[in-house]
């Protein structure tokens, strides 16, 4: 029974001669690949939470500038309306100025004629005779 043991140490001292320096090799290979991996993870997942905060910003900034124009066309639209409401009143009242300026000239013609009826003349003659007067100036 000693002989099994000891031939299979031979043979596991022969095979660690043979290819235990390449085995070694592989096994510091395969040490470092498995510390680059995981370093790698780690450096992704740190990238990741990262870009995930910076998205995180991103999206607030965007969300206030949002809110930010919303209030500024909220003001806007208030201003234009406030601004529609003046122009329809100051156009009304420059219809009614208007139609008052028709209404002075036509009273203004009024009171000339009334003033040549009570002298005793008629407004048609005394333009007649203006426009006489005025034509043999000329």
């Amino acid at each position: 029974m000693n002989k099994i043991p000891d031939s299979k140490s031979n043979i596991e001292q022969i095979r660690d001669l043979i290819v235990g320096e390449h085995i070694q090799d592989y096994n510091r290979q395969i040490n470092r690949l498995t510390k680059d991996l995981t370093d790698l993870q780690k450096t992704v997942a740190d990238v990741s939470r990262t870009s995930e905060e910076h998205i995180e910003d991103l999206n607030k900034q965007v969300q206030q500038k949002l809110d930010k124009l919303e209030r500024s066309l909220s003001s806007l639209k208030t201003e234009l309306q406030q601004l529609q409401a003046q122009h329809k009143s100051l156009s009304a009242a420059f219809d009614e100025a208007r139609a008052e300026q028709v209404n002075r000239m036509q009273l203004a013609n009024l009171f000339a004629e009334l003033a040549l009826s009570l002298r005793g003349e008629d407004l048609l003659e005394k333009l007649a005779d203006t426009n006489k007067r005025n034509g043999d100036d000329a």
